[in-house]
């Protein structure tokens, strides 16, 4: 989002690389043949030389002043939301959003018997940071569910409905250690699993559909949060884990990360 906001803001052309690696060479999906199809006209698949704006810091930095002619690549993570949130409708509507969230309901209304308008999302993410990233990141525990479950429960009416999401490979791992343990502390609320055939980008869209948000110390549920904040919902819940990576490796500051009406819960029992 960063790249077109910033195109809009100097009223400068923009393009995308097309390429399907991250920088550490590893593969990650691209989405221009499904989600991000209307983008796929500023795809480019190498860039000639422009001048390079390395992110200092994962701190929001005001970006460089460009004029509509100038040339510049901008190369980092650029996830807080100060960067793009005052382009997010016309960037939204730009990628036909509202199209693509309306044409999943109407698919899932045929095949399941639960309204995801009407539940609270719930994120999981175990097995990458086992595998990968155990070094720099914490596997959230189930207090900070219960803590956050607590939270919406007493700011609102409606009966809990959580609609959970995890990687297949997880399934049993959450059900374990997550569902079974919070079905005997809310044994009034209703829990089901996001179907594991839906596409993860399906699974974002679903996400950002529910009433509420859990999310985890993850920027695939950051997105279905910050992407469902467009809502006519003012009384949408926002929850966040205080902690995001491990204590002793801070790589990345996340004071500009969270919009300030997002809650924070903490991740130990209180």
């Amino acid at each position: 989002m960063t790249v077109i906001a910033y195109s809009k803001k100097y009223n400068n052309f923009f393009v995308i690389e097309r390429k399907a690696y991250s920088p550490s060479c590893t593969y990650r999906n691209v989405y221009w043949n499904n989600f991000l199809s209307k983008l796929e006209k500023y795809l480019v698949n190498y860039f000639v030389y422009f001048p390079v704006y390395q992110e200092p810091t994962f701190e929001y930095q005001e970006l460089p002043s460009i004029s509509s002619t100038e040339n510049i690549k901008l190369t980092g993570y650029f996830q807080s939301y100060k960067y793009f949130d005052s382009y997010k409708d016309e960037i939204l509507k730009e990628i036909g959003y509202n199209t693509i969230r309306n044409t999943l309901i109407n698919k899932l209304k045929q095949n399941n018997t639960f309204n995801p308008c009407e539940m609270i999302s719930l994120h999981f993410r175990i097995g990458d940071i086992i595998k990968v990233h155990k070094e720099n990141n914490i596997i959230i525990p189930v207090e900070y569910y219960i803590n956050a479950i607590k939270h919406i429960s007493q700011n609102t009416d409606k009966p809990i409905k959580l609609l959970y999401f995890c990687e297949a490979e997880d399934n049993e791992f959450v059900l374990t250690n997550y569902i079974n343990p919070l079905k005997k502390l809310f044994p009034n609320t209703s829990y089901h699993k996001v179907s594991d055939t839906l596409e993860d980008w399906e699974q974002l869209v679903l996400m950002s559909v529910c009433e509420h948000h859990i999310i985890a110390n993850s920027t695939f549920s950051w997105w279905g949060a910050y992407l469902a904040s467009d809502t006519d919902n003012k009384n949408k819940i926002i929850c966040y884990p205080d902690k995001w990576q491990h204590s002793k490796v801070i790589t990345h500051s996340t004071v500009d990360l969270f919009p300030e009406n997002w809650t924070m819960c903490k991740t130990e029992a209180v």
